[in-house]
């Protein structure tokens, strides 16, 4: 099968590539929209991971957290595909990985969830955690996207199968 002819590496990141893709054009199009500032949510987040203990400065955008805060997530994105790739291909060998695929991703919505909010923290009664849902929802469709055609007995076992059977 051509499917594992690639390498996991390669496979992996541009799955990875595309989720973190996915959810920065989702927060692009939100900061353009909500904030009336491209690449707000960035610039912010930039500043709470490389600014550790200074209070974030949102109204002053750094091309530098910009910058940095988009290689550290794409270098995220990137290493949990590389992560998925590999679960992927153990499900479309064996059904009980398919159980541990569909945990992994449950468990991927909720952690950034949680991360975002240990990271930035509750901010004077802002809720924006359907964002974050919403993100990465979409970068699960697109990573999806890239894995269907590629594995089709993942497909046919997630349809098929009782999971834990």
């Amino acid at each position: 099968m051509a499917t594992h002819e690639h390498s996991l590496l390669r496979q992996g990141v541009s799955a990875g590539i595309l989720g973190g893709s996915a959810v920065a054009l989702w927060f692009l199009l939100l900061d353009v929209i909500i904030e009336g500032r491209p690449f707000y949510t960035p610039n912010l987040l930039g500043q709470l991971v490389f600014q550790r203990g200074q209070s974030p400065a949102p109204d002053t955008l750094s091309a530098g957290m910009v910058i940095g805060y988009t290689l550290l997530h794409f270098a995220a994105f990137s290493l949990f595909g590389v992560f998925l790739t590999q679960l992927v291909r153990l499900a479309s060998r064996h059904h009980i990985w398919r159980f541990a695929l569909v945990i992994v991703l449950a468990v991927f919505e909720v952690f950034f969830i949680g991360f975002t909010f240990i990271l930035v923290g509750p901010s004077d009664g802002d809720s924006r955690w359907w964002t974050i849902l919403v993100g990465n929802t979409f970068a699960l469709i697109a990573m999806g996207a890239y894995y269907y055609p590629r594995y089709p007995a993942v497909r046919h076992g997630l349809m098929t199968e009782t999971l834990g059977d």
